[in-house]
């Protein structure tokens, strides 16, 4: 029997950071789906054997586009090993600029896409993700196979405002939280969850002229990304007992230049622990309506 290869799923995995990790996953071996608007050009897969990779059309602000990709998965590979949840725009409203300075115009409703597709749609992903990991068979050496790593793509703008995309800033620092706060309660289901934090990444994604003006002292190279995947994902000692929930767990890493830097929460204050077990008992009855 043939030996069974890892599987990844990737939003935004046709362009990119999504498409940089889809081709360096292909390279170690693993088999990966897929979620993302377009199609990945042919031309950047077709040193891969079409049986191992797999495009799933799919809007990842839609928890039932999402529910289908991953059911998709499941079905065409049979398991879920790493799940990066990747996709992500910049803002699509603006306040203090669209104001009309006359009372008979009104503000109109905001375009809120960009919490949709940068923080529903990972919140989503984690769901589905913990879901299908949870049945995974048993990979090589395992006694387990139950379990997985996750990793969000949040950015710079997740660690400091970036005053010209609030709304980016702002679903930033909501996933770095949501990685942190979740990633406790991840570790008993077998599963990791970190970030990955880059800066600017040169790629076919950046607005026109922003490259150009961009310190590239402080740019974030594609194989420095890699690196960080690569540490969070732990990708060669995959399918090793407890392999999902291994450390790093819970952490943000930063891509800048050639190197990688891990970002400390900072200083904890006293009493944070206190309320934790009175909102497991209330969160168990989440539990009692899920599906």
């Amino acid at each position: 029997m043939a030996p069974i290869s890892p599987v990844a799923l990737i939003t935004g995995g046709s362009s990119g950071i999504g498409l940089a990790l889809t081709k360096h996953l292909l390279n170690l071996s693993w088999n990966v789906f897929i979620a993302d608007i377009n199609p990945p050009p042919p031309s950047e897969l077709s040193n891969f054997p079409a049986s191992s990779y797999h495009f799933h059309a799919t809007d990842v602000s839609s928890w039932d586009a999402q529910a289908s990709a991953f059911a998709t998965c499941w079905s065409k590979f049979g398991r879920l090993d790493f799940c990066a949840l990747n996709a992500g725009i910049d803002d699509r409203d603006d306040i203090f600029s669209s104001t009309s300075n006359d009372l008979n115009i009104p503000p109109t409703k905001p375009n809120m896409k960009t919490f949709e597709v940068n923080l529903y749609g990972p919140y989503y992903g984690i769901k589905l993700a913990a879901h299908y990991m949870a049945l995974n068979k048993p990979l090589h050496g395992q006694n387990s196979g139950k379990g997985g790593r996750i990793v969000v793509t949040a950015s710079d703008a997740g660690l400091w405002a970036l005053p010209v995309v609030p709304q980016y800033t702002a679903t930033k620092h909501a996933i770095v939280g949501m990685v942190r706060a979740m990633a406790p309660s991840a570790a008993e289901a077998g599963v990791s969850i970190n970030a990955v934090a880059p800066a600017l990444t040169p790629s076919n994604l950046a607005p026109p002229g922003l490259l150009e003006n961009y310190p590239k002292e402080a740019l974030t190279k594609m194989e420095t990304l890699m690196k960080a995947f690569d540490a969070l994902g732990r990708f060669e000692e995959v399918g090793t007992e407890g392999w999902g929930s291994q450390e790093p767990n819970g952490q943000i890493v930063e891509g800048r230049g050639d190197n990688i830097h891990y970002k400390n929460e900072i200083e904890k204050t006293s009493g944070r622990e206190a309320p934790k077990d009175t909102y497991k008992e209330r969160n168990k009855r989440f539990a009692m309506q899920r599906q």
